[in-house]
């Protein structure tokens, strides 16, 4: 009776494709780990398995470069692109920066979804301009992953708006309140909010934009 031989099961390869044909035994991988990674991975790799696997053939790569016997520059070279151009790796990359982006941008696009108060300064300088008998608007509008923006416009529209500009959140805090007086005191220079609050009368104008009052 003759004894049969068992055939040998040939080790998984890495990815599948024509380009990159070898498998765990063929990298030569020194870790245990990377090595019965590779052997107990079944069907498709995830993404994860698939971007360790490869920087680990990298690895491999290299040091069998750098050893006495090792393999020439071009031969590295060559297994090198063979890895890192193979269109499974170059995927799984793509893949996986883009989910990683979007858990990064995640907490800013919540952040930006949340409606900032309006600075205390602004409603200074609306409240002064109210007592001097000129007329103002602030209106909010949002655009999906830009945030809210805000618009003010100096003027109403029975007798037309003077002027008007367009803030981001962060601008909205540190910019409009200064701007709405410049514009007011320039388009109405004879009104009692310019003679207030001119540039030659710096402690008025702090004050108005103070956060107390």
């Amino acid at each position: 009776m003759k004894n049969k031989t068992a055939k040998k099961k040939p080790a998984p390869e890495i990815v599948k494709g024509e380009r990159l044909p070898a498998t765990c035994e063929d990298w030569g991988f020194w870790d245990p780990a990377i090595t019965n990674l590779c052997k107990k991975a079944k069907g498709d790799l995830t993404e994860d398995e698939v971007l360790v696997l490869a920087i680990a053939a990298g690895q491999a790569a290299l040091a069998q470069f750098v050893h006495p016997e090792g393999t020439d520059a071009k031969q590295t070279l060559d297994r090198l692109l063979a890895i890192l151009d193979h269109h499974t790796i170059v995927k799984a990359t793509r893949d996986k920066a883009r989910e990683l982006l979007a858990a990064r941008q995640a907490p800013e696009n919540h952040a930006e979804a949340k409606i900032a108060p309006a600075p205390a300064a602004l409603t200074h300088v609306l409240e002064a301009l109210y007592d001097s008998e000129i007329n103002a608007s602030v209106s909010i509008a949002s655009f999906w992953d830009c945030g809210w923006h805000w618009k003010i416009k100096l003027g109403d529209e029975l007798n037309g708006f003077r002027a008007e500009k367009v803030f981001s959140a962060q601008e909205l805090q540190t910019e409009a309140a200064s701007w709405l007086i410049d514009t007011a005191i320039q388009k109405y220079p004879d009104s009692a909010f310019a003679k207030t609050f001119t540039l030659d009368k710096p402690d008025a104008r702090r004050k108005l934009t103070s956060e107390n009052v």
